[in-house]
């Protein structure tokens, strides 16, 4: 019950410290770390520049390969893309085309009507 109780009564603020403390102090490793290996990266580069240039082309290398991964991943989504554009184009044109033909019967009927109905309405004047 007393390590219950000495837990329970620590104060936030204490807590908040501590862990402000800890944080600060991976930070500050993290900074020595990556100092020493820029100190070690600029000792290398100044003796064996070849190295430098290697791993730049390796980098650069690296880089290529991924985007032309990426580009690979693009044109399969624009032939995805086309085909189903394509699709959809051949079923709105097939509409179209019914569309039209049903229009231009309609209109062929009402001229038929109407050149029936002035003949009539010729010969009827006759």
């Amino acid at each position: 019950m007393t390590k219950e109780d000495t837990l329970t009564n620590v104060d936030r603020d204490e807590i908040r410290v501590d862990v402000e403390q800890g944080i600060f102090n991976v930070i500050e490793s993290a900074r020595t770390m990556e100092a020493y290996f820029l100190k070690k990266r600029l000792e290398i580069s100044s003796q064996k520049p070849e190295l430098l240039i290697k791993d730049d082309a390796n980098e650069l290398r690296l880089e290529l390969i991924r985007k032309d991964e990426l580009l690979k991943k693009n044109y399969e989504k624009i032939n995805h893309w086309q085909s189903i554009l394509s699709d959809v184009q051949g079923v709105t044109a097939g509409l179209f085309n019914e569309l039209n033909t049903n229009t231009i019967t309609q209109k062929i009927c009402r001229f038929d009507v109407s050149r029936s109905f002035c003949l009539i309405v010729i010969e009827l004047m006759c």
